[in-house]
């Protein structure tokens, strides 16, 4: 109310979908904080007492029956609306700040790009929970890491692409470490070419590759089913 506008922003249905999240600074000028409503006057307000300010361009992203969000010290959140079930997510050695962005929902847990200490950039999945936290796979052995970017669920697997040490790659995992394994080398000895644009389209992956072997490809995850499409 008043003439000082909240500028409410970043919008996503809570769990159940009956009421909406979304982030505010409600006038107060200490940051854009986490709210909920049910549409109603009586029905809304802020999530937690405290909690966490994020930045203005921060954005939710759900898997399962969470939704996530990186705050404005980039450290990864998960909240079902209520104040009890909003915390920040860490493993048992620390909080995690993934890459906004590069993030999906893969049966029921989000997986993202997240800097470990010890292995650099590398891939991690979560199911809000410190024990459920943790690397998928060490992709590229040693602290530089594999960026993982491009994250797609497709056809039962969750995709993304990844620099080894010679080379780009597309990969698929199916959430454990020995299920991680590359689909297809794009690139040609250190050349990286980043495959771009990953889709999913009726349980195909779709992808376009810009340099070196150019076109749009297609995969269910096989090498045999790995081709260029045009």
């Amino acid at each position: 109310h008043g003439p000082v506008s909240s500028m409410p922003a970043t919008f996503a249905l809570a769990t159940p979908g009956d009421s909406c999240l979304f982030l505010t600074d409600a006038g107060a000028g200490d940051g854009p904080r986490l709210w909920i409503s049910d549409g109603s006057d009586a029905g809304t307000h802020r999530v937690t007492a405290t909690g966490p300010t994020f930045s203005g361009d921060a954005r939710f992203k759900r898997a399962g029956d969470v939704l996530y969000c990186v705050d404005a010290s980039g450290f990864l959140w998960r909240s079902d609306g209520t104040d009890n079930g909003t915390w920040r997510v860490e493993t048992a050695a620390s909080p995690i700040a993934p890459t906004p962005g590069d993030w999906d929902d893969y049966n029921g847990s989000l997986y993202f790009q997240a800097v470990d200490p010890l292995y650099g950039p590398e891939l991690f999945r979560t199911d809000g929970t410190a024990e459920g936290t943790r690397m998928v796979a060490d992709v590229w052995p040693g602290p530089q890491g594999s960026s993982p970017q491009s994250l797609q669920t497709s056809g039962g697997y969750l995709y993304f692409v990844a620099y080894s040490p010679d080379t780009t790659e597309l990969w698929r995992t199916d959430g454990t470490a020995a299920g991680t394994i590359p689909v297809k080398n794009f690139g040609e000895g250190y050349t990286f070419c980043l495959p771009s644009g990953l889709i999913d389209v009726g349980g195909t992956l779709v992808f376009n590759v810009p340099t070196w072997e150019e076109g749009v490809w297609r995969t269910t995850g096989p090498a045999e089913s790995t081709y260029k499409l045009a």
